[in-house]
């Protein structure tokens, strides 16, 4: 039995299972009376003189039971009636397993949804930072969060169709694509966006931005497109092969990469203008590539399969084979990494902190969900995937890995920006050896004036990344300088208009 109302205290209903409805005269101290729904699905709740089930079921009683019938197919799981012709009845699509809340204002004769909640699948999440993140999926869903995923928001947009991937390049500069070659493009952080044109009808799976003018996107039939202005225009690029192509990522202007089927992975050192082949060593479909630094890179796909290189791409060595497919991986150091996939409804998610020779199982979260995406912000990562989940580790990488970051902490650092040329924004990474130090970052033009502060406080040991605006600033040589207690230095960067 599922639910009972009482309609006064000495007359109540009950229904279950197998179609059950029962009647009780005496305020529920004898359930004899049995009455015939007329359906074979489960009786789930019943409200006054209304009762909702699987399969979409809806039975209203006047003298005897009789069904009513809705444009839905619901399985419901609660209802309401305020005995004024008002119904109110929820649960869940059968189709896309969302929820449903259905409203009727004259009893039941007609029906609309008040209220839909469609449960989408995340196929991309992307943090730009710590706090501020998108993701991406079916039904042209985009969401956002600016308090390190405690909330998210859906932004507005009218398209409904599956979105596959989303990249921003900065807080407001952002893209997503999806099916049937739709563009999309945001320059205020989300708050709106627009299509942009588009040169072809495939379906894009895939989309990463060296800079804010040029950036990739790609998908099924082998198709890749470039855009050099930001996505004002894009063109056709050649990749040579018509299956899918799931990853696209490149280094700088010139060198990237991308994954299909059959373990193709292709190189280019050209922007994409030729792709060459390299030989992984599998037959298995590799749906995620990354890079970590210029040489180091690592691919993963089906079955669980996971290759590194230490060559730029020209040579590739098998590292572990996880058992189900996974979907995106991802490194925050040379040591430190994230593998994540599913099958069926089973969720899985690795990590390494020895650069991928070994990989430990998550065990933290049973995930009955799917993954598709994951978004890296030392020291936490969040993921999506099936049903609306977005999930964070709240606590980070798991200690031992985190341990490994410090190791890798030898001294104090500071990284060659990135991308460079840049226009008009680049991060620059450096490192701290020890806690509570005084940390100063700053830019200087070639002349030697100041033009921006980037960073004044005291900082505990760890690896940190900053971002570069040089929007007000003409196209020109750069220096960027970090001092701390005991160490200085200056490199050079470009900002190319």
């Amino acid at each position: 039995m599922w639910s009972v109302f009482f309609t006064i205290p000495s007359q109540a209903w009950a229904v279950g299972e197998k179609e059950v409805i029962r009647y009780s005269e005496d305020g529920g101290g004898f359930w004899g009376s049995n009455y015939t729904s007329g359906v074979t699905s489960t009786l789930r709740d019943v409200h006054r003189n209304i009762i909702v089930g699987d399969n979409n079921v809806i039975l209203k009683f006047s003298s005897t039971w009789s069904q009513l019938s809705t444009n839905y197919n619901i399985r419901f799981r609660s209802c309401f009636n305020n005995a004024v012709n008002q119904l109110i009845l929820s649960g869940n699509d059968n189709v896309l397993d969302g929820l449903f809340i259905i409203k009727s204002v004259d009893n039941g004769s007609n029906w609309i949804s008040n209220s839909y909640f469609n449960n989408p699948t995340f196929y991309s999440i992307n943090f730009i930072s710590s706090s501020t993140g998108w993701v991406c999926g079916t039904g042209g869903k985009i969401l956002k969060t600016t308090n390190s995923g405690a909330i998210w928001i859906i932004q507005p947009n009218t398209q409904t169709q599956d979105l596959k991937s989303i990249f921003f390049i900065n807080n407001s500069n952002g893209w997503c694509v999806g099916n049937n070659g739709l563009i999309l493009k945001t320059m205020t952080g989300g708050i709106s966006w627009t299509s942009q044109p588009s040169p072809t009808s495939d379906n894009l799976l895939t989309t990463y931005f060296i800079t804010s003018t040029t950036g990739w996107a790609a998908g099924i039939n082998g198709t890749i497109i470039k855009t050099t202005n930001g996505g004002t225009s894009w063109f056709n690029q050649s990749s040579g092969i018509s299956s899918s192509i799931y990853s696209v990522k490149f280094r700088n202007v010139n060198s990237g990469f991308f994954v299909s089927d059959n373990g193709l992975l292709f190189k280019t050192t050209n922007g994409g203008n030729n792709w060459e082949w390299k030989d992984v060593g599998t037959t298995n479909h590799l749906y995620s590539v990354y890079f970590v630094t210029d040489n180091i890179g690592w691919t993963a796909g089906n079955v669980g399969v996971i290759y590194k290189t230490t060559d730029a791409g020209e040579n590739w060595f098998f590292q572990a084979q996880t058992g189900l497919p996974l979907n995106e991986i991802k490194f925050v150091s040379p040591l430190v990494g994230i593998a994540a996939g599913s099958a069926g409804k089973t969720g899985r998610v690795y990590f390494t902190s020895n650069g991928g020779t070994s990989w430990d199982l998550d065990t933290s979260n049973n995930l009955c969900n799917s993954v598709y995406g994951v978004s890296t912000t030392y020291p936490s990562f969040t993921i999506s995937g099936t049903g609306g989940m977005i999930l964070k580790r709240s606590n980070g990488f798991p200690t031992n890995i985190s341990q490994n970051i410090i190791s890798e902490i030898r001294d104090y650092n500071l990284f060659q920006n990135y991308p460079n040329p840049f226009n008009p924004s680049t991060k620059i990474k450096y490192s701290v050896r020890e806690n509570n130090q005084s940390v100063r970052l700053r830019v200087f033009d070639n002349l030697g004036k100041e033009v921006s502060e980037l960073v004044n406080e005291k900082l505990n040991a760890g690896v940190y990344e900053t971002e570069f605006d040089g929007s007000n600033l003409s196209s020109g040589v750069y220096y960027y300088k970090l001092e701390t207690n005991d160490f200085v230095e200056t490199k050079k960067m470009i900002l190319l208009r």
